[in-house]
């Protein structure tokens, strides 16, 4: 029992730290660290169209209509990974508008969803309007402008996981093997 609290124990610290290093990355270079997931998003992309291309030929002298689609699927993630490591920075800021016009539309809904909600429920229905405004507002804000919401949001994510890592690494002093 003692082997495995330490590998836990060893594992919590690790994994504290690296969350906590990346926080502080994320909000100190939040540009810096977006690009980065950026390039790894367009990494994984090549990886993956070099990977189901290869599988499309895996196939015993068959070329079918699954092949086909295959192989212009596979050209599609290679060409979106291409896109995003010409232009790293344009990439960084369409995929921080992303995040922020789906969060924002994540938010809306959710408003409207508790607004409804009101019939079902008899105490506490100020506490619901309250959120349901907020968050229809806050959708609302994040969808005029997804950009600085997305960036936003990119830094509350960093400090997220900087809070996180530093209780992962509380509990790893905490924890006496």
């Amino acid at each position: 029992m003692d082997k495995f609290i330490n590998k836990m124990r060893r594992s919590l610290g690790i994994n504290g730290l690296l969350t906590a290093l990346f926080g502080v990355f994320v909000i100190v270079w939040p540009e810096k660290s977006a690009s980065f997931i950026s390039m790894i998003i367009g990494f994984s992309l090549l990886v993956t169209g070099f990977v189901r291309f290869l599988a499309s030929f895996n196939r015993q002298n068959e070329i079918d209509m699954n092949h086909i689609v295959n192989v212009m699927v596979s050209i599609v993630y290679w060409l979106a990974g291409i896109f995003i490591f010409a232009d790293i920075k344009y990439a960084t800021i369409s995929l921080l508008i992303v995040v922020g016009i789906l969060v924002g539309i994540a938010w809306v809904s959710e408003g409207i969803s508790q607004l409804t909600f009101l019939n079902n429920i008899s105490n506490g229905r100020a506490a619901f309007v309250f959120l349901a405004i907020i968050n229809i507002i806050a959708g609302v804000v994040l969808i005029i402008s997804p950009f600085i919401g997305g960036l936003l949001l990119w830094q509350f994510l960093g400090f997220m996981l900087l809070f996180i890592g530093v209780m992962k690494l509380v509990q790893y002093f905490v924890i006496r093997s």
